[in-house]
């Protein structure tokens, strides 16, 4: 069971409920057309308003990361070590995800590895995204 689960709001809920049909949505600004996450009420690069949900493919490369050997929470102590990283969407690598990687020895990230989100559904329902290594 994870630690920590969200807790979707108005801006969120879009998000979340991708995650729920195993797809990553990002807003895209409807003046500019740049992509963002995490999700604004406004564009970080323009100012506008108007925003799409569009989905991504669900690919990317880790952008960067650490190797976590000590639990910063008790739930997480069986867990260590893990990688958290942050991984860039191949649509448009200034849109990246904070997550954890899973399914790669620890031992084995590299920056610029290619990735591909993996969603889990925890015991409350709620479908978490975690990336892997994409040949894995």
């Amino acid at each position: 069971m994870a630690a920590f689960v969200p807790v979707p709001d108005i801006l969120t809920q879009p998000y979340w409920d991708g995650c729920k049909n195993h797809v990553i949505t990002v807003q895209q600004c409807q003046s500019c057309g740049r992509k963002r996450h995490r999700p604004a009420a406004g564009c970080h690069w323009c100012g506008g308003q108007g925003v799409d949900w569009v989905q991504l493919s669900g690919r990317g490369s880790l952008y960067t990361y650490t190797v976590v050997h000590r639990a910063f929470h008790p739930s997480l102590a069986e867990e260590v070590p893990y990688v958290v990283g942050l991984v860039a969407a191949e649509e448009d690598p200034t849109v990246r995800f904070h997550t954890r990687i899973l399914a790669c020895d620890p031992a084995d990230v590299q920056v610029g590895m290619s990735l591909k989100v993996l969603f889990q559904e925890e015991p409350d329902g709620t479908v978490l995204p975690y990336w892997r290594p994409s040949a894995a």
